[in-house]
């Protein structure tokens, strides 16, 4: 048996590849093989020992890049030497158990990075190509190289390319190297706190750490937490940063109005003045978790008072006082706040382009609620599309077949081309435009034209996952040449996210850049991304809430839905006035034929209630879920530790 010893030829060394090689070219699986291969190099074949000249012209002979001083070196360090001569067979022993410790070492790190790093020897802690390899494959590796390859660009580069939080374990002198840092908070804000106090006085640096994370404000140098384009950054990113911000800033309407929109509660973080400034308190309704909280300085106000009544019941404005549906003005503060509340509004807002204009850039879906000619008025209808490419549905007939409208409703929502005029469904130069777009947009193409290569291939391109909308023998085609390139790992996956976020409300800034991170992540990208309770708002008759109440009947089946009939897309998929609990099972279900999954973020102690029922929903169905609860770890670590369960998961046949 070999007898493992401590590696003492680098990763990098040519003898090593000429080890390798030689391995490889014979087929090898053994030390008796690997062996053979290098005794046929030997000047005397058979022969048990060697001198260290021959041996160090058979170094030369196996890697001709090395000079004769490395060669003779080399012959003497195995230590099975005896004079002149050496012991051949102990000499070959000694380099294949150099080659297949780092083997191993190599294949346990693409397994279990931790486990292996912290296992290696200290010699391969300070070799540079093994760490490299570390550092690729988990980024705080880096705690655990040594002192100089803790200093050296490249390495540290690597790691935090990796993860971010790997800047902390980076020599000194490279958290003031610019591009170092840059790398760094593009990834995560939050290392600027790692920064050089030069760099967190960096504008450039700042912008780039504001605009991944908005609360990386608070690490900034104070000089930057009065410029407005940095500020304006980082409201816009995470609203609750103009906490961080100067009193000047927080006296800004631009930017406290950024804020608000982003996040109503940074309302409190305002001057007194912008408190009681009326666009500014209708601007931070739609999202303020205490709206009463947010209108108490300015109580009075006709407009204030609609809005906070229909906030979260559209119907409110069907059963106000006529004195203030009459209001133009209060109407226009309402709809502006919960664009559905059109529904309720006098006939003659209906009739109203500022009014039905306020409501549809709330909410597209608004659309439905105007009269047929404001659905005809091409402005109103690319504010509808531009909010919510369902809202393409509401679209008068004439201006559906603007090409132009269609092409604007698809972006980010594939499934909105179920909307489009069937005759732009069979326009295969639309559809080439509009499945480059959205892949998955090809589930909405005329039959003849999901039969079509050329669309197919577009479409499989932009997103993977559309193959299992095509028909025929091209999709056969198309898969077979798939599986033969390697081009996708898991062709056809799709997965359902469940994230922190109330039905079509804007998602909590940790999600928005755990979703870019998804999108620029080498592995998870692959997947098609559903977020059913983004796209999905609406309630069925059985549906009283949001909520998982017992008193709510409906569980989106074809049983308990009471509208899913009335509400289905020609297309029969579920589309946007689709009761969200039944797209939310139609998804999965459509999920787990696909062998997908459900990635499942938790923000603070609990999941939120939509959250609740979506795991009921896959638990039901059957479908894999991988949870991950967030504290204090940027978006890019959760999502590294969830890549890694599902490339475990997917290697034991998704057991």
């Amino acid at each position: 048996e070999l007898v493992p010893h401590p590696p003492a030829i680098p990763t990098a060394h040519p003898l090593r590849a000429a080890m390798a090689a030689a391995a490889a070219t014979q087929h090898a699986t053994g030390p008796d093989v690997v062996k053979r291969c290098f005794k046929a190099c030997m000047p005397q074949p058979g022969s048990v020992a060697v001198s260290q000249v021959s041996l160090s012209k058979l170094i030369r002979h196996l890697a001709p890049a090395l000079n004769e001083a490395e060669a003779q070196q080399l012959a003497k360090v195995s230590g099975f030497s005896g004079g002149d001569a050496v012991n051949i067979e102990k000499w070959l022993d000694w380099v294949y158990a150099e080659v297949t410790i780092i083997q191993d070492l190599e294949t346990k790190l693409a397994q279990d990075c931790k486990r292996a790093i912290s296992g290696a020897p200290a010699c391969l802690k300070a070799d540079r190509a093994f760490m490299l390899k570390a550092v690729q494959a988990w980024g705080r590796s880096l705690e655990h190289a040594s002192e100089p390859l803790r200093c050296d660009k490249e390495v540290v580069l690597a790691a935090v390319n990796q993860d971010p939080g790997a800047l902390k374990y980076a020599g000194e002198n490279l958290k003031s190297c610019k591009d170092l840092i840059l790398a760094a908070v593009q990834n995560d804000g939050m290392e600027l706190f790692d920064a050089s106090k030069d760099l967190k006085a960096d504008k450039e640096v700042v912008l780039a750490a504001v605009r991944e994370n908005g609360l990386a404000l608070a690490r900034a140098d104070e000089s930057l937490k009065g410029d407005k384009e940095v500020v304006l950054a980082a409201v816009q990113q995470d609203g609750s940063a103009l906490g961080q911000a100067t009193p000047g800033m927080q006296n800004d309407r631009e930017v406290v109005l950024a804020a608000v929109r982003r996040l109503g509660g940074a309302l409190k973080y305002a001057s007194e003045s912008l408190q009681a400034d009326r666009e500014v308190v209708l601007a931070a309704l739609p999202t303020h978790d205490r709206p009463d909280d947010a209108a108490a300085h300015i109580t009075s106000d006709r407009g204030v008072q609609l809005a906070l009544l229909v906030r979260h019941d559209a119907t409110a404005l069907g059963r106000a006082d006529s004195s203030l549906t009459s209001d133009r003005d209060a109407v226009l503060a309402a709809v502006g706040v919960n664009g559905a509340a059109l529904q309720y509004a006098p006939i003659q807002f209906k009739e109203n382009k500022d009014v039905v204009l306020a409501s549809v850039r709330q909410n597209g879906l608004a659309l439905e609620f105007a009269s047929a000619a404001m659905q005809g008025d091409m402005d109103i209808a690319q504010a509808a599309v531009h909010q919510n490419g369902f809202a393409l549905r509401y679209v008068r007939p004439l201006l559906k077949k603007k090409i132009s409208l269609t092409l604007a409703a698809v972006p980010g929502n594939g499934d909105a081309f179920t909307s489009a005029d069937r005759e732009m469904k069979e326009k295969k130069d639309l559809v080439l435009q509009v499945v480059a777009e959205e892949g998955g947009a090809l589930c909405c193409a005329s039959g003849t034209l999901r039969g079509d290569l050329d669309v197919v291939s577009e479409a499989v391109k932009s997103n993977p996952s559309a193959l299992r909308f095509a028909k025929g023998s091209v999709k056969e085609a198309i898969q077979s040449s798939m599986t033969t390139s390697g081009t996708s790992t898991l062709p056809g996956v799709m997965v359902v996210l469940s994230l922190n976020a109330g039905l079509g409300d804007n998602l909590t800034p940790f999600s928005s850049r755990f979703l870019r991170a998804w999108k620029e992540h080498a592995f998870m990208s692959q997947f098609e991304v559903c977020r059913t309770s983004t796209r999905f708002s609406r309630a069925c008759k059985a549906c009283t809430s949001p909520s998982t109440d017992a008193g709510d009947t409906c569980s989106g089946t074809r049983e308990t839905c009471k509208s899913m009939f009335e509400n289905m897309s020609q297309d029969d998929r579920p589309w946007a006035a689709t009761c969200w609990r039944y797209a939310v099972r139609f998804h999965l279900q459509e999920c787990k034929e696909n062998q997908g999954f459900m990635v499942q973020i938790k923000e603070g102690s609990r999941l939120s209630d939509v959250q609740v029922f979506e795991e009921t929903l896959a638990n039901e169905v059957g479908i894999k879920i991988f949870r991950a609860s967030i504290f204090q770890v940027s978006s890019r670590t959760v999502l590294e530790r969830i890549s890694r369960a599902v490339r475990q998961w997917s290697s034991n046949e998704r057991a």
